[in-house]
């Protein structure tokens, strides 16, 4: 028996270099199936959760307002009497509302619906790469292609709740325009911990690790590269450090 074991062991460590490039492709195949399972478990899972869970919480809101023409409707013709309110690049999805465009939702919606609705808002990186990649000098560490969120960090989200891993809501871990607080996969990349200083591109502003969350947070099937890439939360203070970058509304 023990001779028969020996042999089979020899001949497969044989196979296995007279063969190397087969053996290299069949392990790339398994290797290439299983990351799809995964993937499809990860997929589905996220498909329950969006079905089962609150609207209300997955939106942060009741409405969301995105600065975006309709579908039928003519690209520049929408671009040409919206110029005053939406700027960016409309072929490119990257249109943001400006701060006149702000004041113009916020004086309908006081107008029309005085003391009955609550606004808050989100905005995500815009302009280019601004904000799109993170630092850290001292841990020579650096991560790019993370989403940003500049958010009220008082009052988002409207509904549901974030909360950090030590149990702090946002309103307490971003109360200053240089607090910035990361997914849990952002953080594990850098190596991040509580009181790190970051460097974000698109600005020489220096920003202290407040809090990280976890990364479920916002990755969902409605944001679904949030939890794939990362992300990370800047209160609206910090806007004015970066070129570009502008709030859009939810309410």
């Amino acid at each position: 028996m023990l001779e028969r074991f020996t042999f089979y062991i020899k001949h497969s460590f044989n196979d296995l270099r007279v063969n190397g490039q087969r053996t290299l492709f069949a392990l790339l195949c398994i290797a290439a199936g299983v990351a799809a399972i995964v993937s499809l478990q990860t997929l589905g899972i996220m498909i329950e959760d969006t079905l089962t869970g609150s609207l209300r919480e997955t939106n942060r809101s009741d409405i969301r307002i995105n600065a975006f023409p309709d579908f039928d409707e003519d690209i520049n013709t929408a671009r040409r009497e919206s110029d005053d309110l939406v700027e960016g690049n409309l072929n490119q999805g990257e249109l943001h509302f400006t701060p006149t465009g702000l004041d113009t939702i916020e004086t309908w919606v006081a107008d029309n619906y005085d003391g009955e609705f609550r606004m808050t808002y989100q905005q995500a990186g815009s302009n280019g790469f601004d904000g799109l990649s993170l630092s850290i000098p001292a841990k020579n560490a650096d991560k790019n292609f993370i989403l940003p969120f500049a958010i009220d960090g008082q009052n988002y989200p409207l509904f549901g709740e974030v909360r950090s891993e030590d149990d702090q809501p946002l309103s307490e871990i971003l109360k200053n325009p240089t607090d910035i607080v990361l997914s849990r996969n952002v953080a594990d990349d850098l190596g991040a911990e509580i009181g790190d200083v970051v460097r974000i591109s698109g600005t020489e502003q220096e920003f202290t690790v407040n809090g990280i969350v976890p990364t479920d947070t916002e990755g969902g099937l409605d944001n679904i590269l949030a939890g794939i890439l990362g992300y990370y939360y800047l209160d609206l203070k910090a806007v004015p450090f970066f070129e570009g970058l502008e709030p859009r509304t939810t309410t």
